[in-house]
């Protein structure tokens, strides 16, 4: 008896927490948010990277987006624009984050249409996830990260940030988040303000700030970070956005900080293309976790996170630019009415035809040419949103 009282203490938390079930799959409404069209959501989350079902900020944050995006130029170690300086594109998060960092600063070296200017330093670490980061336990580690890259803090102008929970450790099993209370997104989304907060004293010449969301995390076989938490990071992401947008948190007023937008949305489900191609297997992730991406393997894991962000940063309005190096940014209409195309207010047979007249083709300015989601080409979702707003 005093045996089997000792295995029950001892092991008392194993008999007691019911076993986790991993890697909850997420059901038919789990659809990445910027190919979400009028009449889907996400417990009661409409569509949309910057909600709304629009997948383009509005025009007054456009502007401001616009407005930071020319103040970001070579500097020197001041912080003084110089000719000489460079621009350092800071990554902030936990070990997936560092994975991912490590491969894009890799690729973008190999990549001749990176502007030389722009140093990119990860400042990302493992396990430290956003909780750490809002208690302060990292900072000393950037700054270290910066100093080994040769830059200053002065330097950072544009900052990458994909920031993570763990999931609940107590056995749990996560079906329905949001409608039960929604604890891990509102969360994550503050101590994503607390670490922009800190942000905007750190490094005063930061100007944009590009969220990412988690990869799928249907594959997990550990509780770090599975579905639905994996999907409802881009919740927690877009709160904050929204949060500056609408000017309802004064931790991210514009007046604090950095502007702060849409990177790379990288959440795919179970083996199927979102509408920008990315797609996740579970020869993606670590056979260990499920949870972590492999490294060092083409077209794999990190790899393959690593070539969208190189993508997206040498297009991006807000990027191209001081990324490349380029004369001039792309452009693109803003969020206006959706479905209407040519900017009368109204989604009419007028924007149908501007529609059907660029349907099938890769378009680069946005509503205009009836790319009413912003995601690059003219689909049948873009029908589905003119259709909508009819």
């Amino acid at each position: 008896m005093t045996i089997i009282l000792a295995i029950l203490v001892a092991f008392g938390s194993f008999f007691l927490i019911p076993p986790r079930v991993y890697a909850n799959i997420c059901t038919s409404d789990c659809i990445p948010l910027m190919d979400m069209t009028g009449s889907q959501k996400y417990q009661n989350e409409t569509g949309g990277l910057y909600g709304n079902y629009q997948n383009n900020p509005p025009a007054a944050h456009a502007q401001k987006l616009s407005e930071a995006r020319s103040q970001i130029t070579s500097r020197d170690g001041s912080g003084n624009p110089s000719s000489s300086g460079k621009i350092v594109l800071l990554t902030m998060g936990m070990s997936n984050t560092r994975r991912k960092s490590d491969a894009f600063i890799g690729q973008a070296a190999n990549d001749n249409g990176v502007s030389s200017k722009v140093v990119i330093v990860n400042g990302a670490r493992g396990s430290v996830v956003a909780e750490k980061w809002a208690n302060g336990e990292n900072w000393d580690y950037v700054t270290l990260q910066l100093t080994n890259s040769g830059v200053t803090s002065a330097q950072v102008q544009a900052i990458w940030m994909l920031h993570a929970n763990f999931a609940p450790q107590d056995g749990s099993n996560c079906t329905d988040c949001l409608a039960e209370g929604g604890e891990y997104v509102s969360t994550l989304a503050e101590h994503q303000r607390i670490i922009i907060d800190e942000i905007g004293n750190r490094f005063p010449n930061a100007k944009i700030i590009f969220f990412s969301n988690r990869t799928y995390g249907g594959y997990a076989t550990k509780d770090l970070n599975d579905e639905p938490y994996a999907y409802e990071s881009a919740i927690a992401a877009r709160r904050v956005i929204l949060d500056q947008i609408n000017g309802t948190n004064a931790k991210v007023y514009y007046s604090n900080g950095p502007v702060l937008a849409w990177g790379p949305y990288l959440w795919a489900d179970d083996g199927h293309a979102n509408s920008e191609g990315l797609s996740w297997f579970s020869s993606d992730f670590e056979t260990t976790d499920g949870t972590h991406p492999i490294e060092n393997v083409a077209g794999k894991g990190a790899e393959k996170a690593a070539a969208h962000m190189l993508k997206f940063f040498k297009t991006n309005i807000y990027a191209a630019s001081w990324f490349t190096g380029s004369a001039s940014p792309p452009s693109v209409t803003v969020a206006g009415k959706p479905g209407d195309a040519n900017g009368d207010g109204k989604a009419d047979g007028l924007d149908y035809v501007i529609w059907l007249n660029n349907y099938n083709k890769t378009v680069t300015n946005g509503s205009v040419s009836g790319d009413f989601d912003g995601n690059g080409k003219v689909d049948g979702l873009d029908y589905v949103i003119w259709l909508s707003n009819y």
